[in-house]
C-alpha cells in the first residue's frame, strides 16, 4: 500500500505544481509592468522633446528666405540684362535716348520730352542717370555705352528681383508649397524674362506694386501704401488700379485718416 500511495500522491502534487509555477510567472508579469521608471527620468524626457526640436530646426533650415528667393530670381534677371531684346520702340527713343542725352550730352529728344508739350517728366529718367552716369565715368568712352547699357539693366534686374523675392517671403510665410512654386514660375516665366529688365515706366511701376503686396502680406501697410505712391507718381499712372485692392486693404487696417496721412507722407 505505501508503494501503490506515492505514486498517487506524486500525480496529484503535479497539478498544484503547475499552478504555482503559473501564478508566480504571473506574478512576475505584473511585476515588471508596474516596474518604476528608470533611474534618469531626465535623459528620458529629454530624449522625448530632443524630437521635436529636431524636426523644428529642420524645417527653419529648409524655409524659403529673402536670400534663396533672390539667389534663384537674380540668375534669370541677369540673364535678361545681358541677352534680352529691347522690345519696344518707346524703351528706345522715349527713354533710352534721352538718358543717353543726359548721360553724354547729345542724342535724340522726342515730342513726349519736348518742352513744348511736356508730356513725360525727366523724374524717372533722373532715377536711372544716378545709376548710368557714374558706370559711364568708369567705363570709359571706348566701351563706355554698351558697358552702360548693361548695367543699367542689371540694375532693373536687381531691383525686380528683389522686389519678387521680397513677396516670395511673405508668401512662403503663409504657404511654404506656395512660395516654392511662385518663386519657380516668376524665375521661369517668359513674361517676367522681358519686363524685368525693360527701361519702362510700366516695368519700374510692377517692381513697386509687388513691393506693395508684399509690404501687404506682412502687415506693413503704410509701406504699402508708400510704394503705391512712388509707383503712380515715378512710374505710370495707370497703376493706380493696380494700387486699388491694397488701398482697400489698408483702409481696412489702418481706417481713413490713417491710410491718407501715409499716402500724403509719400
Amino acid at each position: 500500500p505505501r508503494r501503490s500511495s506515492t505514486p498517487a500522491r506524486c500525480r496529484l502534487h503535479r497539478p498544484l505544481d503547475a499552478m504555482a509555477a503559473a501564478d508566480s510567472l504571473r506574478r512576475r508579469r505584473v511585476a515588471s509592468d508596474e516596474a518604476p521608471p528608470s533611474r534618469h527620468p531626465s535623459t528620458r524626457h529629454q530624449s522625448t522633446t530632443a524630437r521635436p526640436s529636431k524636426s523644428v530646426s529642420t524645417s527653419k533650415s529648409k524655409a524659403l528666405t529673402f536670400a534663396r528667393a533672390f539667389s534663384v530670381l537674380v540668375i534669370a534677371r541677369t540673364a535678361s540684362a545681358v541677352v534680352n531684346l529691347v522690345h519696344d520702340c518707346d524703351e528706345a527713343f522715349n527713354f533710352w535716348e534721352p538718358l543717353h542725352y543726359l548721360v553724354h550730352g547729345h542724342g535724340l529728344q522726342t515730342w513726349e520730352h519736348s518742352p513744348e508739350f511736356a508730356l513725360r517728366s525727366y523724374l524717372y529718367l533722373g532715377l536711372h542717370w544716378l545709376v548710368a552716369k557714374p558706370i559711364a565715368m568708369v567705363a570709359g568712352d571706348a566701351r563706355g555705352k554698351r558697358v552702360t547699357f548693361v548695367g543699367v539693366r542689371v540694375a532693373l534686374g536687381l531691383a525686380s528681383a528683389a522686389s519678387e523675392a521680397w513677396l516670395c517671403r511673405e508668401v512662403a510665410r503663409l504657404d511654404a508649397f506656395a512660395g516654392a512654386m511662385l518663386t519657380a514660375l516668376l524665375a521661369w516665366s517668359a513674361g517676367m524674362f522681358a519686363a524685368s529688365t525693360a527701361f519702362l515706366p510700366s516695368s519700374f511701376a510692377m517692381y513697386c506694386i509687388t513691393a506693395a503686396a508684399a509690404a501687404a502680406l506682412a502687415g506693413r501697410h503704410r509701406t504699402s501704401c508708400a510704394a503705391c505712391v512712388v509707383a503712380v507718381v515715378w512710374g505710370w499712372p495707370f497703376a493706380g488700379i493696380a494700387a486699388i485692392p491694397l488701398g482697400l486693404d489698408a483702409l481696412g487696417h489702418l481706417g481713413f485718416r490713417r491710410t491718407l496721412l501715409a499716402i500724403l507722407a509719400t
